[in-house]
């Protein structure tokens, strides 16, 4: 194996998730996104896809994502504007999305 390609995220509210994943950590969306018959949005990460599908029959899973940023104090800023619960530990930052998946946001060193 040589690295991980793509990451796929249940989630049951789209309008949450864009808000979160847009609005509060920046992310764009890709623009090599699949015409699917999926409701969903897919965020180029680096080298790694993630790819959040519309899936309202879904069932809570322990799904954790590491992310890397070198902007993680301007997040920070972000998330206690908007209220967003998180944990800082050292030269990080852990919480979670509104389908409560786990995210750690690990400062580019």
């Amino acid at each position: 194996m040589s690295g991980v390609e793509e990451i796929n995220l249940h989630i049951s509210n789209l309008k949450e998730t864009l808000y979160f994943y847009e609005g509060i950590l920046g992310f764009q969306p890709s623009k090599q996104r699949p015409q699917l018959h999926v409701p969903g949005v897919w965020y180029d990460v680096g080298q790694v896809r993630l790819c959040c599908v519309v899936n309202k029959m879904r069932k809570k899973r322990d799904i954790k994502v590491k992310l890397s940023s070198a902007e993680i104090e301007k997040v920070k800023k972000k998330l206690d504007y908007y209220k967003v619960g998180y944990v800082e530990r050292e030269t990080a930052l852990f919480l979670y999305d509104p389908d409560e998946h786990s995210l750690q946001l690990q400062l580019l060193s």
